[in-house]
């Protein structure tokens, strides 16, 4: 049995990766007929989850390199769940992985070098067949947060963040986004921008356009359900 595929959603808090990655389990699961399962960096795994409590905590005082240690700590569990699910032919998607962490540390200060140490030490450089980045506007994305959160109280670490903040949150991403990029230096796996401002639906037909693509595997398994 062939191994599965792992492809990642990428993008800040906000951009659509829940919504793009539950289509795209659907038109796998569907279209495909592929076993499809879902994680998220850097919960899913029992300690994911009890690190995420902690990072999400504007409460507890952490370092922006204390949160890079801890993102990678529960990362690293989390790989060891993956590839024990591709190696029985299950496909993962992820909501996110460590370019969330290049980019959202590297803004409070964080070396970008040292991230990338972090996750050849903590998780093997272990990366997705393929990266599908969502690119949003800061305008947009501010008023997706502001609709999701309507009625809530308390905010997060990083909801709590002011609006030049998540401008050079968005710069980093497009900066890491770009061919011959640092962050593309070091990660593996085929990379692809899209448009995440677009409707959900439009937007979810670029991503499988792009996988089919830019994805061998993907495109394989588009082929063989044609046929």
């Amino acid at each position: 049995m062939p191994p599965g595929m792992f492809i990642v959603i990428e993008g800040p808090d906000g951009c659509g990766k829940g919504t793009q990655i539950e289509l795209l389990q659907k038109y796998m699961t569907e279209q495909l007929h592929l076993p499809v399962e879902r994680v998220f960096d850097p919960g899913t795994s029992p300690l994911g989850l009890k690190l995420r409590e902690m990072l999400l905590d504007k409460e507890v005082r952490l370092s922006p390199h204390m949160q890079a240690v801890m993102f990678s700590a529960a990362r690293a569990a989390l790989v060891e769940d993956i590839r024990h699910t591709i190696a029985r032919g299950i496909n993962v998607l992820s909501d996110r992985w460590w370019l969330s962490t290049w980019c959202y540390q590297s803004t409070d200060g964080v070396d970008t070098d040292a991230i990338a140490e972090l996750h050849r030490t903590c998780s093997f450089g272990f990366d997705p067949s393929a990266w599908v980045y969502l690119a949003v506007d800061l305008h947009k994305l501010r008023k997706r947060k502001s609709d999701q959160k309507q009625g809530e109280e308390q905010k997060d670490r990083y909801e709590s963040r002011d609006e030049v903040w998540y401008r050079t949150l968005l710069n980093a991403y497009g900066k890491a986004a770009a061919c011959n990029s640092d962050f593309r230096k070091h990660a593996r796996g085929e990379f692809v921008v899209i448009n995440g401002d677009a409707d959900p639906f439009v937007v979810h037909t670029e991503v499988v356009k792009s996988l089919v693509i830019n994805c061998r595997p993907f495109a394989q398994h588009f082929a063989n359900a044609r046929i």
